[in-house]
């Protein structure tokens, strides 16, 4: 799963205040929440891409929207 860009936005803000996402992560998970920044492209066919793809469907199938309007 991949979140969608608004919710992407404020994980990243948390991580800004790493000992606060650290205990909130450990609080509401048993334990620290790893991030993995290093895949960047969304084109056809890289690993983003397929994996926005299948949250989408998920969400879809939920009926939900994955984005909100005025986000990408």
């Amino acid at each position: 799963m991949i979140p969608c860009y608004d919710v992407a936005l404020i994980w990243h803000v948390h991580h800004l205040h790493s000992v606060s996402y650290k205990e909130t992560t450990n609080e509401m998970l048993g334990k620290h929440l790893h991030h993995d920044d290093t895949e960047t492209g969304r084109n056809p066919g890289s690993k983003l891409y397929d994996f926005e793809a299948r949250t989408r469907a998920l969400w879809k199938a939920e009926g939900l929207q994955y984005e909100k309007p005025g986000t990408t």
